[in-house]
């Protein structure tokens, strides 16, 4: 029998249906769609995959290779043979819209008409911007264009000195302005472009409006150098990037395509965290290091998120697209190789609705469609909305409708069982315990529910490759008229907004007065203890952590002269860019001598720091230097030079608490 020996918390998924479900029986809901539904650029066939199909026109495409959808869900695709980007209405897989060909759709190279607003020149990746202004990476003309929202003529150039005559490489020589054959473009939320400059080894920060970069990935902070792996395959090198994302945090994903792998940079932050596809180490850059496994990547392109930060790779060499659930650098998902994670076939089982050849660009849109730009086999696949793993019905925080009530949910990738908790506490399963459950089973009914308008907790446990993993929701008991006071803002088991927040809540039927706890753990009160509030409805919470952690929240209602409670729990504001990020001496490399100068970058909301240096993860044995106020450099002298490591802790005060992050080096000669 299946035993639970292993918990983890992945981030909460909240799921579809706007109105709690009824009793009656429902289909279980289809696995997640690997087989595509609509194609673009192959005349609506599935099996052929000939470049510019039935002829150059608005149906052709030749090596299409960058993807993005507007907020309608219009289509435009980077056709880079045919040197134009291509726009699609929605639900058309004809084009009615032609960029780069002074709007013929039979015609005709490269730079029709010669080097203009209106030219391209071998286009790769395209981007979007919340107006619908768009974006191209003019791959061949050694530039980006933007264009003004349903306009063909770009009214911006980046690269060539605000010229949109010329197309030299590094035009005036390796700087802030130039480019090298881009690759990739993305945007974050406030208009800022990054540029995947290639052949310069980099990726390239403008802020919104501005032709010139203030931020450069993969060169030391260098804007005039353009090697590879500059310093060495690193946390801050790269060697031809080919893709890039940017999720609502501001935190950017770079696919560094001849390292063989894709990189994490919390926001604002040059040096990267996190590694997909080198089994967490930065110093390889191996194709399929370790073999073809959900864990390997060989020269990934395309990237993309969905709402909930997961990751969609366009793994290229290896002919297939990976999704990685969010914060984990282990596929759970296969497009193109038949569901396989160990398989890098191209056309695996022959050119088919399921089959890929090179995927070089992905995308979603707003309705969950998933498009693929299938870049040997010419086209452009659609694959209808993933169902998103986890409960759908009843919906997460609604008002269960009885004593009774059917639990449905969705089928998470790979997993061999499924097991169903129901209580009165976190974790709790003192209502129901179902036991562990077949793959195959997607629905539990759950009778003798509570009838007091209490909070429920439903844990959703999936087994997965040796190992249980659950996700967890939250409902309000049936009961007309509930003793015990509700939570209704901040909705029970979303993310705070920082390290105060308001609580609100419903009044209880009977309740004389109420008392809020907050803490680290179930029933815990250490990070606030209201007292007796008599029968206010609303209190703010003070000195809230703002790590990402889990907040537990209990809401005690005096009825009857006895204390009631409701629990919840939340997700902790994140600081992330709030920290102070070391920049210099690049974090892992060898310190030279008995004296170091560590400098690095103001967190956004930081007012002071405080670093340690030790012999040990956390220790301070050589240097502790006390609260430094807003100074942004120390040095530190008496370091070791013996090869051993050294292990440096800045912190960072936020809101009145310190944070840190932890770097080491090896101590020099």
């Amino acid at each position: 029998m299946l035993t639970r020996s292993i918990r983890f918390v992945v981030t909460l998924l909240m799921v579809g249906f706007s109105a709690v479900l009824a009793q009656a029986v429902l289909p279980p809901p289809p696995p997640p769609p690997t087989t595509a539904d609509v194609v673009y650029g192959q005349l609506g066939s599935f099996t052929t995959n000939f470049p510019n199909q039935g002829g150059l026109g608005a149906n052709s495409l030749h090596d299409p290779d960058g993807l993005a959808v507007d907020s309608s869900g219009n289509l435009y695709v980077s056709d880079q043979q045919n040197s134009r980007v291509l726009y699609y209405p929605a639900g058309s897989t004809t084009a009615t819209r032609v960029y780069g060909q002074m709007g013929s759709f039979t015609c005709c190279g490269g730079n029709n008409g010669g080097i203009s607003a209106n030219s391209l020149n071998g286009p790769y990746g395209i981007a979007l911007d919340s107006n619908g202004n768009l974006y191209v990476a003019d791959y061949g003309n050694n530039r980006v264009l933007y264009y003004p929202a349903g306009s063909t003529t770009a009214t911006r150039v980046y690269g060539q000195g605000g010229s949109f005559t010329t197309n030299t490489t590094n035009n005036g020589g390796i700087s802030a302005n130039s480019l090298d054959l881009p690759t990739a473009v993305a945007l974050d939320s406030s208009g800022n472009l990054y540029v995947a400059d290639q052949y310069n080894n980099r990726v390239l920060f403008y802020p919104s409006g501005s032709t010139t970069a203030t931020r450069v990935y993969g060169q030391g902070g260098s804007f005039s150098t353009g090697g590879a792996n500059k310093g060495g395959i690193s946390a801050n090198s790269l060697a031809f990037p080919t893709g890039l994302a940017v999720d609502s945090s501001g935190n950017l994903y770079v696919a560094d395509g001849n390292n063989s792998r894709v990189l994490f940079y919390l926001s604002g932050s040059t040096t990267a965290t996190g590694v997909y596809g080198q089994l967490g180490s930065f110093t390889t850059g191996t194709a399929n290091n370790g073999g073809v496994s959900a864990n390997s990547l060989e020269n990934p392109a395309g990237l993309t998120l969905d709402s909930s930060n997961n990751l969609y790779v366009a793994d290229a060499y290896n002919n297939r697209v990976l999704f990685y659930l969010s914060g984990s650098t282990t596929a759970t998902r296969v497009y193109g190789q038949g569901g396989s994670f160990t398989s890098s076939t191209g056309n695996n089982g022959g050119i088919s609705a399921t089959s890929l050849n090179q995927p070089w660009a992905v995308a979603l849109d707003s309705s969950g469609n998933f498009y693929v730009a299938d870049l040997e086999n010419n086209r452009v696949l659609m694959y209808p909305p993933t169902t998103t793993p986890g409960i759908y019905g009843p919906v997460n925080g609604s008002t269960l409708t009885g004593n009774s009530a059917p639990f449905w949910w969705a089928g998470y990738p790979g997993a061999t069982a499924y097991w169903l908790d129901v209580g009165s506490t976190s974790g709790g399963n003192n209502y129901y315990q179902s036991q562990s459950l077949s793959a195959s089973t997607f629905e539990q009914t759950v009778n003798s529910l509570p009838s007091d308008g209490s909070t429920v907790y439903a844990t959703w446990w999936y087994f997965v490759g040796g190992s249980w993993s659950y996700i967890e929701y939250q409902y309000n008991a049936f009961g007309t008229n509930p003793q015990k006071g509700v939570i209704t803002s901040p909705a029970p088991t979303s993310t705070l907004t920082g390290s105060s927040v308001a609580f609100t809540w419903t009044a209880g039927a009977g309740a004389t007065g109420y008392w809020i706890d907050a803490g680290s753990s179930a029933g815990g009160n250490q990070y606030f203890q209201s007292g007796n509030l008599g029968n206010v409805l609303t209190t703010t919470v003070p000195g809230l952590p703002v790590n990402g952690s889990t907040v537990y929240v209990t809401l005690y209602s005096l009825v009857s002269g006895q204390w009631l409670n409701n629990q919840y729990t939340y997700t902790a504001y994140n600081a992330g860019s709030a920290l102070g990020v070391m920049q210099t001496p690049i974090p892992g490399s060898t310190l030279s001598g008995n004296v170091a100068t560590f400098t690095w970058s103001a967190g956004s909301g930081a007012s002071a720091y405080w670093m340690d240096v030790g012999s040990t993860v956390g220790g301070n044995n050589y240097y502790q230097s006390g609260n430094l106020g807003n100074v942004l450099t120390t040095t530190v002298y008496s370091l070791p030079a013996d090869g051993s490591q050294i292990y440096v802790t800045l912190w960072s005060l936020v809101g009145g608490q310190w944070y840190y992050n932890e770097y080491h080096y090896t101590s020099g000669p």
